[in-house]
């Protein structure tokens, strides 16, 4: 049987703001899972295609990524349909 691995401390709030772009923003509503939909892959590729043309040549790799990737998987309404990571040439003109 494979060994399971610890989980690690909660990080603290200097942690936290030592990783966090823009500071950190609390959440003051309440947090709300919804089913996977799957239109979600096909909102992400259209997405996906506008972030290429807007970038060209310089847009080397657009990936779904998330919860809203994953079939099956309930993301919250925080989350968005078209998280994306973007790996992009920098180009100096």
């Amino acid at each position: 049987m494979a060994e399971r691995k610890k989980t690690s401390p909660p990080m603290t709030e200097e942690q936290l703001r030592q990783v966090t772009v823009g500071g950190l923003k609390p959440i003051e509503s309440s947090i709300t899972l919804v089913e996977y939909d799957r239109a979600w892959p096909e909102k992400f590729a259209r997405e996906a295609q506008r972030i290429k043309a807007t970038l060209s040549e310089r847009a080397i790799r657009v990936e779904h990524a998330g919860s809203t990737s994953v079939p099956g998987l309930w993301p919250s309404r925080l989350s968005t349909s078209s998280s994306s990571w973007l790996t992009a040439r920098h180009s100096r003109r």
